[in-house]
């Protein structure tokens, strides 16, 4: 994920400092936390998250929903046992090859959608993925959008908040899809960054009275760090110093090469014969995001070296994928407790807690952390106030406060007061 810039005006936004995080397509009340909790969760050391595939899927339930790592891990390995447990008899990956893909995209629906449920309080799984406040953590999911007329294929970044599209100069022709107007759940959106060809239909929306079809990001950005990099930078008129830090975690180092997009038989043709992912085109991106950063922003990525490179996208052996998990955590470990996955760790981290002891201790604006770790907002309590509707910041409420309504509470209930007004983001159902 990445840092994001400082202090600078973004566009129409300002964002200080950002950090970013982003995971590798596979191989394979509201959500705020509650405002008592003293835990840091990953969202806290990140200004943006972004993913693709089933990273797309980890960034939403480590950003959008706001999860420990705890909960992620268990809320993913249900899932993947829930789809990838139960594949068709009879599809289009073997014989006899029946037109039909291996997994039934419903489970997949059901699974996202009930991990929305267990972190909302009103229990509904159709909640917005644009987010409430967006002075919070911000996500960044890539699928791979089909444009009907023409055929071409396209990154589509789905952002949970707005991307103004830049009004100075000539439009940059890689700023994807800005400005968009089109209101995503956060269950379209997880299932449209995992809709890989031959596993999973693909999933349409409607969009100007005609249906969009979009496909796993893993297609053509299963490396997602370069797009979700350019597109923070985007909002700072290109700012070269506009992100801090980025940590990128692939899922295992591999030399397969990444199919050209096809069209008809011939893409699904492709798919069944990359049977692993193509980390190659992810260590390429590794490469050019290691020259682009230099100078300007602290890089890490993390990646296994050995035995989990190959590894297919369903691939969930043994009893609940006990197998495959086995393989993932001891490679997994192996790698970072080598030299190079422990220094980059122990690099990283201390980026991050800088970071993050920076935003919570900011005298600027000492209320600031509260907002980014739980999006709080105040609201004028005490009637009659013809500004009751208006969310304010702590100390802008405070001025109110003492200039409108100073003679209906004295000094010593002030603070009393402000704790009276907090407001935290609502989810709701549209």
């Amino acid at each position: 994920m990445l840092t994001s810039s400082s202090g600078r005006a973004v566009r129409t936004e300002t964002r200080q400092n950002s950090n970013f995080l982003t995971r590798n397509g596979p191989q394979q009340q509201s959500f705020i936390p509650p405002p008592s909790s003293s835990q840091y969760l990953p969202c806290h050391y990140f200004d943006y998250m972004t993913g693709t595939s089933t990273g797309g899927l980890i960034a939403i339930m480590l950003g959008r929903l706001s999860m420990t790592v705890d909960e992620c891990l268990e809320a993913y390995e249900k899932l993947a046992d829930f789809v990838f447990g139960h594949p068709r008899r009879l599809h289009i990956r073997r014989p006899p090859f029946i037109p039909r893909d291996k997994y039934d995209h419903k489970r997949l629906e059901k699974a996202i959608k009930e991990i929305i449920k267990q972190r909302n309080s009103d229990g509904h799984g159709n909640t917005m993925f644009r987010q409430p406040n967006t002075e919070m953590c911000r996500t960044i999911v890539i699928a791979w959008h089909k444009f009907n007329v023409t055929g071409i294929r396209v990154p589509y970044l789905f952002r949970s908040y707005r991307h103004p599209t830049s009004s100075d100069g000539p439009r940059d022709f890689l700023e994807r899809n800005p400005d968009t107007r089109y209101e995503y759940k956060i269950w379209q959106v997880g299932r449209a960054t995992t809709a890989a060809p031959t596993y999973f239909k693909a999933v349409k929306f409607e969009e100007d009275d005609e249906m969009t079809e979009y496909i796993d990001g893993g297609f053509g950005a299963n490396n997602p760090t370069e797009e979700a990099y350019r597109s923070i930078q985007q909002l700072s008129n290109n700012d070269p110093q506009a992100v801090k830090v980025v940590v990128s975690i692939g899922t295992g180092k591999n030399l397969e090469t990444n199919p050209s997009p096809s069209a008809g038989y011939k893409l699904y043709y492709l798919y069944i014969n990359a049977a692993a992912k193509w980390a190659a085109q992810s260590e390429a991106t590794h490469h050019n995001m290691t020259y682009n950063t230099r100078g300007a922003a602290e890089y890490f990525r993390l990646n296994v070296e050995h035995g989990i490179g190959k590894m297919k996208l369903d691939a969930w052996k043994g009893t609940r994928g006990s197998e495959t998990l086995a393989l993932i955590r001891t490679q997994t470990e192996e790698y970072l407790a080598s030299d190079e996955g422990s220094m980059i760790v122990s690099r990283a981290a201390q980026e991050l807690v800088t970071v993050r002891q920076a935003r919570s201790t900011w005298q600027q604006d000492p209320d600031r952390w509260e907002r980014f770790c739980h999006g709080v907002e105040y609201a004028c309590r005490i009637t009659p106030c013809n500004q009751g509707e208006r969310r304010w910041q702590r100390q802008q409420l405070r001025s109110h406060l003492e200039e409108c309504h100073s003679t209906q509470f004295n000094a010593d209930e002030l603070e009393n007061l402000l704790e009276a007004a907090k407001c935290f983001p609502i989810e709701t159902e549209p």
